[in-house]
């Protein structure tokens, strides 16, 4: 056989088992008034595809489990707790074997599990069945990883999916010839009037002739608005089917962590429980497959750190084996996870103390900070896992994991720690990443995106239902006191808030507590897709991808778990009224990008930086006659001049050639590097390792 077809076959059993093994758990678990001819079913399905794999120990199994249902249906032999637990083993024995093979690992030809199913057999007086394949020396099976990916999708999908598109292109083109007809009218217009104007003494006709003009001109306006309603119908249209056909269950992405669970609490001499829930929930292909390792760390971290050994469960009155749970469900436009487990939780004040001695907080506030807002501190990278473990008996591995996945899906994660009952982790994604309704908040000038489903409720608060506590800004909102942050001031940019007049407030969950975001106002409520972001901005957790505006600019969305982690930060909900910073320096920023030029203008003006633009080498040296920036930061790959022709060309100019140039490309080799800086490159920097802080920095070193 090919290694081809096997893969294919493997991809095609890595789900089909899965479907198996749950029905028969779940013939196990409600025994009485389970339907034995389905399962026996599920159980031949299961030898079949076994034997088309070449998986000899699992065909061996499913062959007994198959004899014992059949008996069970038939009414010669009865269920009892020895033969349901040995059956049980049996299918954790079939999904570890699987798990094995469609990881390409070796696999062994029989298992002890079936030992046990023959001893069940050979005690109800069950005939043991014939093997029905050879044993089998153990085999390594291609790995699947990646597999081949397919998507089914139904004949009647894939036509109205056709017709919607060549719809849309259908009405695309009629935008175009209405726009087209517009701006000449717009070009006829101005030649009549300018006409008119050398005209000594008014002429009707010509009058006549603009008012006519004009009607025509007000006709193809509303041509177009009824083109723009009908593009947008049809887009949402277009919107709705796509968003159909990438659509799958989350048991293929999420339905395979049971034997992990198992193998690492059997490794560290644990015994656990896992149970997976809502697998049949629908969402986006690409939400699910990230998501995916967001929940192997959680479910790492529920084991590792969370489920204590027998002796301490026993001891802390607790049942000898552990729980943790996964559990999936839709809710309306976000899809929600929940890992949970028994075990210790986390110590809020323990954190607090390790966040202290970070310098992340001041230690004679961890006594009395918000426990919530402390738990979220093991989100933040810097934090040490072992340390941790050893002061606090609490979790924080791959934490930090969770919230980049968390981000980059624009959604948000939330820890609940009940004091003695373990620990829950909820995590709230958009069910599909094509859109996502954003509150347009405007802060120091600048517009922002945050994710509506992250908030409670927009307010407008009068000074008066303003009040302190401890040094700590809150808000009376609906009766309910709501600790507030300066959204600017999260976000670093210049500028205090002006505290006598109305505040506009989005009150966002933050663990089971509140978050007043204090923004200048809100703009509106949009359904937008959102794009991921680029280099340099990657890295900031306060932020979680870019919306394209009405108008072409772009704006970033922010992360609620990052705002809300820097809100525990010292002086990140601080008040008081800063000096205007002085306006900075005019920086000229070349790139032919337009994505890249407008992100770095965003980080630029952000930080009080005037910024002018050019698309190439040669754009550059023409605006620099009438801009005359300080300091030049400039891509080095672009069309008609480079960034190497632009810095020559700068250095060869008697008037430019002490101008500060910042190079900023994706080349890596030593040998660019070494060309930009012999060229008299004041500083080369790599996208891929870019950092906006780097950046910064560097200008303002160079000015």
């Amino acid at each position: 056989m090919s290694d081809t077809i096997q893969s294919q076959l493997l991809a095609a059993y890595a789900d089909e088992h899965r479907g198996h093994l749950a029905a028969l758990r779940a013939t196990l678990a409600d025994f009485e008034h389970a339907d034995l001819e389905d399962a026996y079913r599920h159980a031949h399905s299961l030898k079949g595809a076994a034997r088309a794999v070449d998986l000899p120990a699992v065909v061996d199994m499913a062959h007994v489990l198959e004899s014992l249902l059949e008996a069970w249906w038939e009414g010669r032999v009865a269920m009892d707790d020895d033969a349901r637990r040995r059956v049980g083993r049996a299918l954790d024995a079939i999904e570890d074997l699987s798990a094995l093979a469609l990881e390409g690992q070796p696999t062994p030809a029989s298992h002890a599990a079936l030992g046990e199913l023959g001893d069940v057999l050979e005690r109800l007086g069950v005939d043991t069945p014939v093997s029905p394949v050879e044993i089998h020396p153990a085999r390594t099976h291609g790995p699947i990883l990646p597999p081949v990916v397919t998507l089914r999708v139904e004949a009647e999908a894939a036509g109205r999916l056709a017709a919607t598109t060549a719809v849309l292109l259908t009405e695309l083109e009629r935008q175009r010839e209405a726009e087209q007809a517009l701006w000449r009218l717009g070009g006829e217009l101005e030649a009549l009037s300018l006409s008119q104007g050398r005209l000594r003494a008014p002429d009707d006709a010509l009058h006549a002739a603009l008012a006519a003009l004009q009607a025509t001109h007000n006709e193809a306006m509303r041509e177009l608005a009824e083109r723009d309603w009908a593009l947008s119908r049809t887009a949402a249209a277009l919107k709705e089917d796509v968003n159909r056909l990438r659509t799958v269950a989350a048991e293929g992405p999420l339905g395979g962590f049971g034997p992990m669970v198992r193998e690492m609490a059997a490794e560290e001499g644990k015994e656990v429980r896992f149970d997976a829930d809502g697998l049949n929930a629908l969402a986006d292909r690409d939400v699910l497959s990230a998501l995916a390792e967001a929940v192997l760390h959680l479910l790492r971290n529920a084991v590792h750190h969370g489920i204590e050994g027998r002796a301490e469960r026993v001891a802390a009155g607790k049942d000898p084996v552990g729980q943790v749970s996964l559990s999936l469900a839709a809710e309306g436009p976000r899809l929600i996870v929940r890992v949970v487990d028994d075990g210790r939780g986390v110590d809020a004040r323990a954190v607090g103390r390790e966040a202290a001695a970070r310098g992340l907080m001041d230690p004679a506030q961890v006594d009395h900070a918000d426990p919530d807002r402390l738990r979220q501190m093991i989100f933040e990278p810097g934090f040490s896992t072992a340390h941790m473990l050893t002061t606090t008996a609490g979790r924080g591995m791959g934490m930090s994991i969770v919230r980049e996945v968390v981000n980059r899906l624009q959604g948000t994660v939330e820890l609940i720690c009940p004091p003695g009952q373990g620990t829950e982790v909820v995590v709230s994604v958009p069910v599909t990443l094509l859109a996502q309704r954003l509150v347009l908040a405007q802060a120091r000038g600048q517009v922002f995106g945050l994710p509506a489903a992250a908030l409670v409720r927009l307010a407008l608060v009068p000074p008066e239902h303003l009040v302190r506590v401890e040094g700590q800004v809150l808000a009376v909102i609906d009766e309910v006191e709501v600790p507030l942050a300066d959204l600017g001031a999260l976000l670093n940019l210049p500028g205090a808030l002006d505290m006598a007049t109305e505040m506009s407030v989005a009150v966002m969950r933050n663990g089971r507590s509140r978050l007043g975001l204090v923004a200048d106002r809100f703009r509106d409520v949009r359904d937008l897709p959102v794009a991921a972001l680029e280099p340099p901005l990657t890295h900031d957790s306060r932020l979680a991808g870019t919306v394209v505006l009405e108008d072409g600019s772009l704006a970033l969305v922010l992360s609620p778990v990052g705002l809300a982690l820097h809100a525990t930060l010292p002086a990140a909900t601080a008040f008081a009224v800063r000096p205007v910073v002085r306006a900075k320096p005019l920086v000229l920023v070349v790139d032919d990008s337009i994505t890249t030029r407008t992100l770095e203008r965003s980080i630029l003006e952000t930080h009080g930086y005037r910024v002018a633009l050019a698309v190439d080498g040669r754009d550059a040296l023409d605006k620099m006659v009438e801009a005359r920036p300080e300091i030049v930061v400039s891509d080095v790959e672009m069309p008609r001049l480079d960034g190497f022709g632009l810095l020559a060309a700068i250095r060869g100019d008697p008037r430019l050639k002490m101008l500060p140039v910042i190079l900023v490309s994706s080349r890596d080799a030593p040998a660019d590097r070494q060309r930009g800086l012999t060229l008299g490159a004041d500083a080369y920097i790599v996208k891929t390792r870019f950092d906006q802080d780097d950046l910064l920095r560097t200008i303002e070193r160079l000015i």
